[in-house]
């Protein structure tokens, strides 16, 4: 059963534009709007990529002199989140 942050992290990635969102964003989001810390954040980001709900990936892009880490939302993340929302998938408060 899915946590609350993580069906949080899960919605995030599915209203964000194509289904992804900048590692540093998302750090953001999550810090701001639910008091969660980068241990808890990193937590969270494995057991959903254990899941196959989600990818994660370091994308060189040649207008920037950074390689920022993006955070997509699978197929089989988007069935879940779906789920979700219709109230046929269940998950935790904690």
């Amino acid at each position: 059963m899915l946590k609350n942050a993580e069906v949080r992290v899960l919605v995030m990635l599915k209203n964000a534009k194509k289904n992804t969102l900048a590692m540093t964003d998302l750090t953001r989001r999550l810090n701001v709007n639910a008091g969660i810390r980068v241990e808890e954040k990193n937590e969270i980001l494995k057991t959903l990529q254990d899941l196959g709900y989600i990818t994660i990936e370091c994308k060189k892009i040649p207008a920037m002199r950074r390689t920022p880490t993006l955070i997509n939302l699978t197929a089989e993340g988007g069935k879940i989140v779906k789920g979700i929302e219709s109230g046929s998938v269940e998950f935790s408060e904690n």
